[in-house]
């Protein structure tokens, strides 16, 4: 007779890794929505917002630098503040290594938003435009990283929106669409830091996205362009892609189904 086969049963031991990745330490002022952030050269920027104490002018600054394990926020006493509070709004910031003309220091810029409408006022008038207790800020603050002091360069959004969004090209800040007390815009507002006379201020131009949108995403492609994606108008969420650079605006209008990276 043949014996009947044997079944040997086998147990597979799984092993499990378990990798702990450092982490910083929480925001000194508790969680905050509707800010802008930017990050550059070893600093994370949050600024403006909206948290349990209301709509914020604080601009919170994170310290990394080579070591994560060494990450700490800035004490209060040197904590930059907005020119207002705001919320809804956005940041870009410029490298040293993408902008020689920025080579003393990196510059962080934040832009737009929704605010109380404080009245605020600089040499061309308010920086608000309101409708009721609604107001939208032209506002655009910015600041040298590495000191976290105020950078004058006088400039403003050519339309007060909130909901835009900011990406940095080069030597050149960009922030696009948004929303605006009439309804959702396509402005593309640029600001170009590689001006050389300090006394004149970056170079500010403009140009508009293919189509009027908020809430709308931003990346760098490269070292010479934007996309800018998606995002919502009023008829529900749109699907078009634009690209940009300092050099040319191509409204190219195509599908986020269809793009190619």
């Amino acid at each position: 007779d043949i014996p009947p086969p044997r079944t040997r049963a086998h147990t597979l031991h799984l092993r499990t890794h378990t990798r702990t990745h450092p982490s910083a330490p929480p925001m000194p002022l508790g969680g905050i929505c509707f800010h802008g952030a930017a990050a550059t050269e070893g600093t994370l920027w949050v600024g403006g917002g909206t948290g349990d104490y209301g709509m914020s002018n604080v601009v919170q600054v994170l310290d990394v630098g080579a070591d994560a394990d060494a990450a700490a926020w800035r004490s209060a006493d040197v904590t930059p503040r907005l020119s207002s509070n705001r919320t809804r709004l956005a940041a870009a910031s410029l490298s040293t290594d993408d902008c020689p003309a920025v080579s003393s220091s990196p510059v962080v810029c934040f832009a737009g938003g929704e605010g109380d409408g404080d009245n605020e006022e600089d040499d061309e008038g308010s920086r608000w435009a309101c409708s009721g207790s609604l107001c939208m800020s032209t506002a655009v603050d910015c600041f040298d990283a590495v000191t976290g002091e105020a950078v004058e360069t006088g400039l403003k959004l050519t339309e007060a929106r909130s909901r835009l969004v900011g990406v940095a090209v080069g030597c050149t800040i960009v922030f696009a669409g948004g929303k605006t007390l009439d309804g959702y815009s396509s402005r593309v507002d640029a600001f170009d830091f590689s001006v050389k006379d300090p006394a004149s201020g970056p170079y500010s131009y403009t140009s508009e996205l293919s189509a009027e949108r908020a809430d709308l995403a931003a990346a760098r492609s490269g070292s010479s362009e934007a996309m800018f994606v998606g995002g919502m108008d009023d008829s529900g969420v749109v699907d078009v892609v634009d690209t940009w650079s300092p050099s040319e605006f191509r409204a190219t209008g195509g599908s986020a189904e269809s793009a190619v990276f």
